[in-house]
């Protein structure tokens, strides 16, 4: 009854970044997050989040960078969350056409709607809006299945007004309520 998916994170994290600090061991890896990373880059994490910033989600969660086979004519990136299911949440997905946008702007923009869905609780869903660091516009379009390995519930941010193709909707009907794939 009192269980809390980020404590529970946050103390597996804390025990393997202890279990690190034995001789021989050089790094953490989380599976569930396709994530290694330094000890001490993890310690500065929980410590920054302990003194009163943002929360640890990059600790437990990395964001990974794609370019989908789609149209050789128009491609795009496709950015991803991976971990965010070992706190009960939904991973995010952000898609926009190659060169729009900085690779480090949408990945910062998965990043901060990852953890702002972790800090309110999982309230972010299709339709809702969200702005980069640039000042650009987002939109989420898809609540369902991810585009990428591993298999996972996602939710898929676009620029808006960005004409999307079809395979990064996940629909026929690009307009229509959002829905699983």
């Amino acid at each position: 009854d009192d269980y809390e998916p980020l404590d529970e994170i946050r103390f597996v994290t804390d025990v393997a970044v202890r279990l690190a600090s034995l001789p021989g061991a050089i790094a953490v890896f989380n599976p569930g997050g396709e994530l290694l990373l330094d000890p001490e880059r993890i310690r500065g994490i929980r410590t920054r989040e302990d003194e009163g910033g943002e929360l640890c989600v990059n600790a437990f969660a990395n964001v990974r960078m794609f370019r989908p086979e789609i149209d050789p004519d128009e491609p795009w990136m496709l950015f991803d969350s991976v971990g965010m299911g070992q706190v009960d949440l939904q991973d995010h997905e952000a898609a926009a056409p190659a060169g729009s946008c900085e690779a480090s702007t949408v990945a910062g923009l998965v990043y901060s709607m990852a953890e702002y869905d972790l800090e309110r609780g999982g309230v972010v869903g299709p339709r809702d809006t969200a702005t980069d660091l640039d000042d650009g516009f987002w939109r989420a379009r898809v609540d369902g299945d991810s585009l990428l390995e591993p298999p996972r519930p996602v939710l898929r941010w676009f620029p808006d007004g960005a004409e999307v193709p079809e395979m990064l909707l996940g629909r026929d009907d690009g307009d229509a309520p959002p829905s699983s794939q």
